[in-house]
């Protein structure tokens, strides 16, 4: 049987991942698209949030704080965020 810590990596590692693709510059437009909608509160993000014990509220909160930053940077840089 999994350990629930074992759970609780996994999840950790889905939100993490989600992160990162939405701020990929090298990602495609539809992969960074998805990974936002996801952390924007989708009901997976619920569920992973659930199993991660983590703040649903609070990670989509610093989900948009980092997408913002990213977005900024690529303003920035002449380069249109999805």
């Amino acid at each position: 049987m999994q350990s629930r810590s074992a759970h609780r990596f996994l999840a950790a590692r889905v939100i993490d991942q989600a992160v990162r693709d939405a701020r990929n510059p090298n990602g495609t437009v539809t992969d960074r698209a998805s990974a936002r909608a996801f952390l924007s509160g989708s009901p997976m993000l619920s569920y992973w949030c659930d199993i991660a014990n983590l703040d649903l509220s609070r990670v989509v909160e610093h989900a948009r704080t980092l997408i913002a930053d990213c977005d900024a940077r690529r303003r920035g840089s002449g380069i249109t965020p999805p």
